[in-house]
């Protein structure tokens, strides 16, 4: 379950997947095919943070927050956000999708959650950030591996513990 408090934090951690960068695998950007799942992520920090609820109104029993100010949202949080065109029309998607509702009051227009789109954006939040933690490990084990292939090629001596080891990673590289 996501913390209300460490929403920014978390999103900043996982945003290099949430863009759409796939660490260790070449030449794939699934950015285009992410940006339903970002646009809602950012809109979900928007309307969920502490930091941004001051920004925020009551429309109808709604939170929400006011659609030009996504821009700011996503920058903050280090997430790709094209307002020319594109926002709008992922939000429209999701709209006929029943996960949003915009609103117009004077000249200014809002945007907000139904609840299940706010079910689903938290879900995807956690699918990436879990997406994140993999890639992480993954690079981990990478620089463990060539640390160790370092090692060796230098002749340093390993302790017994740390051979058996080694030939389970060899076994793995094989």
């Amino acid at each position: 379950m996501l913390n209300k408090n460490s929403l920014i934090v978390d999103i900043r951690a996982a945003a290099q997947v949430i863009n759409g960068k796939v660490p260790n695998v070449r030449d794939t950007n699934f950015g285009s095919d992410f940006s339903s799942a970002r646009y809602a992520i950012i809109l979900l920090a928007a309307l969920m943070s502490p930091i941004f609820e001051d920004n925020n109104i009551q429309i109808q029993n709604f939170t929400c927050v006011n659609f030009y100010r996504l821009k700011k949202v996503a920058r903050l949080l280090g997430l790709e956000f094209d307002r020319t065109r594109t926002a709008e029309k992922i939000y429209r998607n999701l709209e006929s999708k029943q996960r949003i509702i915009f609103f117009k009051v004077g000249n200014k227009t809002f945007i907000t959650f139904t609840k299940q789109g706010q079910k689903m954006s938290l879900e995807r939040l956690e699918q990436f950030m879990y997406l994140q933690s993999i890639a992480s490990l993954q690079n981990q084990q990478a620089e463990e591996r060539q640390c160790l292939g370092t090692s060796l090629a230098i002749g340093v001596k390993i302790k017994p513990r740390e051979t058996k080891n080694a030939k389970l990673i060899a076994n793995e590289l094989s």
